[in-house]
């Protein structure tokens, strides 16, 4: 049997009912999984997601084919789990690597271009601004540019970096099969991602680069798979790696990689703009019982995907008026004391599709005024 820990929905994750397949997750979230189909003795909880607890649970299963999850939280337990009661002994490394974005810089020394970590301890002139991050958080929580050291700084639980220069940030998402890329896609962030704690908005798009550009692709590709190579990668593991790009110098650089799928309705992007469903291939993958050949699918998008991400501004807000149908739109409680620290602080967050460039271009125009005024008046 496959063990799945999954905290959240099973809707969030695309997933179906198998029947080598249990899953392991809270209470609360239990009729969830029923609902879809999963049998009564296929669908486990604990009290808690902790260390101690998850072990003395699989003490107790008779049957350990795998364990897993798509819950970043969790992955670096889930790595400890699988490497005491699988054959995959070294597990605990690659999840590890893959967690701790400290270890993650010192692993890729020295063959990935990335920016460089910073000990304070042994470094006379800091630089006149540098990042500071949680090694272990997602989302974008605790990441901001400082002068100086901050008081609360522990080397245990944050990191130091340099500040790169870019114009975009990419990223690739897909899935790797017996540690190589067989499905690959790109979006690129518009704008500064860490700029949402003044703007109040995110754009996420297919990159822009697929209509003119292909070998920037291709080489975004390669440099996904040189990290996983580096990392190390589960027999079927979905990634989501985040690329800064440097237009004058042609540079990319890495930025970060998650063993998941990515926020922002990525999924849905590439369900919309390649006409392929992510979700459910990856799903198909997983329960196969030998892992199969990867399928010939569409590499360049039919169309333009575009998720608008509105975040919490601390007022009253109201959602984006867009002149196109919308794929997926959710509004998220208003919070009206709170602005957004992190990519998890959202209040609407919209999907739709367009022709190309040109027509994004425009459709970014005709929402200046709302950006302008309705997120920051």
């Amino acid at each position: 049997m496959k063990y799945f820990i999954y905290r959240f929905s099973p809707e969030s994750v695309g997933l179906q009912p198998a029947n080598q397949l249990a899953i392991v997750c809270p209470s609360q979230q239990r009729q969830s999984y029923l609902s879809v189909g999963f049998p009564e003795q296929q669908v486990f909880t604990v009290a808690d997601f902790s260390l101690l607890e998850l072990l003395l649970f699989f003490k107790s299963q008779p049957s350990i084919d795998d364990i897993f999850s798509l819950d970043e939280g969790l992955i670096h337990l889930v790595g400890i789990l699988k490497a005491i009661f699988t054959d995959e002994k070294n597990a605990w490394e690659t999840a590890y690597a893959y967690k701790d974005k400290k270890l993650m810089r010192q692993t890729l020394l020295p063959e990935i271009k990335q920016p460089s970590l910073i000990d304070p301890c042994e470094t006379d002139v800091l630089p006149a601004k540098f990042i500071i991050k949680p090694r272990g958080e997602d989302s974008g929580r605790g990441v901001a540019i400082v002068t100086a050291v901050p008081d609360y700084f522990n080397p245990t639980e944050y990191l130091l970096e340099t500040v790169e220069t870019f114009d975009t940030m990419f990223t690739c998402d897909g899935i790797a099969i017996n540690g190589e890329i067989g499905y690959f896609f790109s979006h690129e962030y518009v704008g500064n991602i860490l700029a949402i704690k003044t703007d109040f908005f995110n754009i996420i798009r297919t990159n822009s680069h697929y209509q003119s550009n292909d070998h920037l692709i291709e080489r975004l590709e390669a440099a996904t798979q040189a990290v996983l190579t580096r990392l190390g990668t589960d027999t079927i593991q979905p990634f989501h790696a985040e690329f800064f790009y440097r237009t004058k110098t042609d540079e990319l650089s890495f930025c970060e990689i998650g063993k998941r799928f990515g926020g922002g309705q990525i999924p849905l992007l590439v369900k919309q703009a390649f006409n392929f469903d992510l979700l459910a291939t990856y799903w198909d993958l997983v329960n196969n019982a030998a892992v199969p050949k990867v399928k010939d699918y569409q590499r360049s998008p039919t169309c333009l995907a575009v998720t608008l991400a509105i975040f919490q501004n601390g007022r009253q807000q109201a959602p984006p008026e867009i002149a196109v149908p919308l794929a997926f739109f959710r509004e998220y409680p208003q919070q009206p004391t709170r602005q957004a620290k992190s990519l998890a602080d959202l209040r609407y967050l919209l999907v739709f599709c367009l022709p190309g460039n040109h027509e994004f271009n425009q459709t970014f125009l005709s929402l200046r005024g709302y950006f302008d005024h309705e997120q920051r008046k």
